[in-house]
C-alpha cells in the first residue's frame, strides 16, 4: 500500500517515470543444451524474420532495424517469444539519456497468450543476455526518470 501511495505521488510530480535496474553481467553460465530443453532459440535478424511466418515477430517488427538485437524463442518451431535490446542511437531516439558503449536496454519482451506461465520470458531473458554479453554489452543502464 504504501508503495503504491509513493508511486501516485511522484506520477503528481514528474508525470510519466519509470524505473530502471542495472544489470552487470560479470559470468556467464554456459548456454543449456538446446537439445535437451523443451525451448530453442534464434537471433532474429533479416534471414530469420523471412523464414518466419509468425504473427508475433510482425507485431513488434518495429523493434527490430539498427543498433537493435532481437531475440526469439521456439516451442515445436514456432515463435511463442520475442524480446529486443536497443543500444545507442536507436535507444536515445526514445527521449531517453544516452547509452554508454557497453549498455543496452531490453525495450521489448512478448509471449504468446497459450504460453505464458510456461518459462518462456525467462528462458528468453537467460539466453538474450548471454548473447548480448557475447556482443560486448556487459551492462543495462539504470535511469530513474526519463526526459520528456
Amino acid at each position: 500500500m504504501l508503495k503504491n501511495m509513493i508511486k501516485k505521488l511522484i506520477n503528481i510530480f514528474f508525470s510519466n517515470y519509470e524505473i530502471y535496474k542495472i544489470f552487470s553481467i560479470k559470468q556467464v553460465a554456459s548456454l543449456p543444451d538446446m537439445k535437451s530443453s523443451q525451448f530453442c532459440f534464434i537471433e532474429l535478424n533479416d534471414t530469420t524474420i523471412k523464414n518466419f511466418n509468425s504473427e508475433l515477430v510482425q507485431l513488434n517488427i518495429g523493434y527490430t532495424g539498427d543498433n537493435a538485437n532481437g531475440f526469439a524463442c521456439l516451442y515445436n518451431d514456432e515463435i511463442v517469444g520475442v524480446c529486443f535490446f536497443w543500444s545507442g542511437e536507436r535507444y536515445l531516439s526514445r527521449n531517453f539519456w544516452p547509452l554508454q558503449s557497453g549498455e543496452a536496454k531490453l525495450v521489448q519482451i512478448e509471449t504468446l497468450s497459450a504460453m505464458k506461465g510456461k518459462g518462456v520470458a525467462p528462458s528468453l531473458i537467460n539466453y538474450s543476455s548471454q548473447k548480448m554479453h557475447e556482443k560486448q554489452f556487459d551492462r543495462t543502464p539504470r535511469r530513474i526518470f526519463p526526459l520528456e
